[in-house]
């Protein structure tokens, strides 16, 4: 079997990437690879004002393998470099959430999805878009920009004086964060409702447990749209209840719907902040979302990580 020639582009800023070894990370990547015949690694630094000497430097080595070591945010950075590439991209799941990698199968430890990416075939999921913004997760609009605000002004803070305040401002604004009256429209259907939180995922969430759950599935062509509706104070800390235990889709106060596109216009002219898979981006209204079938090609693991439910 031919040796596969891979670039690792990793950004050495990623929250959780030295937390599972006592070593740089490109000597953590190199030891655990370095006997094996399969793959043949190649560590090469992210830089996001680097990116086109970094894509050159990928096709003209004619990789044909590039995995991304990081968060959403460097993930995104390195799918877009390979947009006209088609090489198959891999993921190691370095940052806060790590949802895509979740999603894939990919284990949350190191060193099992290293792995895993050395056993793993390409394969085609869906991008979603917004304006001119792709995404693979989960676009959010409303009350989570707020939360992402202080998670990230307390992010050089340790954990235990990080969580606990991101824990306070998230109960804090699920009762003083203020509604918005928007209007949704697909193919369907016309829908005006006013809400706190709204969440566009590409592809729709499964009944998992957990804020964010999983999908199941990443390329049906459709978008899931999650709206809350703002009924009372305490639509929302019951509804992060519901999430836990895994019984929010059941609950008459979200609104579900799974469209290959949407407009969502909002009652102001404003530019608002919109989190587009883990990061702020200011976006004025309205928002335009649809799905890009089999956009991306990607490595998936041949023996996905089973996760208790």
């Amino acid at each position: 079997m031919k040796q596969r020639l891979v670039a690792v582009i990793y950004n050495p800023h990623a929250g959780t990437l030295l937390q599972h070894a006592d070593k740089s990370f490109e000597e953590f990547i190199y030891q655990l690879t370095q006997s094996n015949n399969l793959v043949d690694i190649h560590a090469i630094q992210f830089s996001a004002s680097k990116l086109a000497d970094i894509q050159q430097q990928v096709i003209e080595q004619q990789y044909d393998e590039v995995w991304a070591a990081g968060g959403d945010g460097t993930i995104i950075s390195v799918a877009k470099m390979l947009k006209e590439t088609n090489i198959p991209l891999g993921i190691i799941p370095g940052g806060t959430m790590n949802l895509l990698a979740r999603d894939l199968g990919f284990s949350l430890d190191l060193t099992q999805a290293v792995y895993q990416l050395i056993d793993s075939t390409p394969g085609y999921i869906d991008v979603a878009q917004l304006n001119d913004e792709s995404f693979f997760c989960i676009a959010n609009i409303g009350l989570s920009t707020r939360l992402t605000e202080t998670r990230e002004a307390l992010r050089q803070q340790p954990g235990w004086i990080r969580w606990p305040r991101v824990a306070f401002e998230t109960i804090k604004n699920m009762f003083v964060y203020p509604p918005l009256k928007i209007r949704v429209v697909t193919p369907d259907s016309e829908i005006n409702i006013r809400t706190r939180a709204l969440s566009v995922s590409n592809n729709p969430l499964g009944e998992s447990i957990g804020l964010i759950p999983e999908r199941y599935h990443l390329n049906k062509g459709l978008l899931g749209i999650y709206i809350t509706r703002s009924r009372s104070l305490w639509t929302l800390p019951k509804l992060v209840l519901k999430f836990i235990n895994g019984s929010w889709k059941q609950d008459t106060d979200i609104l579900d719907i799974e469209t290959p596109k949407a407009d969502i216009y909002i009652d102001t002219h404003r530019t608002m902040k919109v989190m587009i898979d883990g990061e702020l981006h200011k976006l004025a209204p309205p928002y335009h979302f649809h799905v890009r079938p089999n956009a991306l090609n990607i490595l998936k693991p041949n023996v996905p990580q089973k996760r208790d439910l």
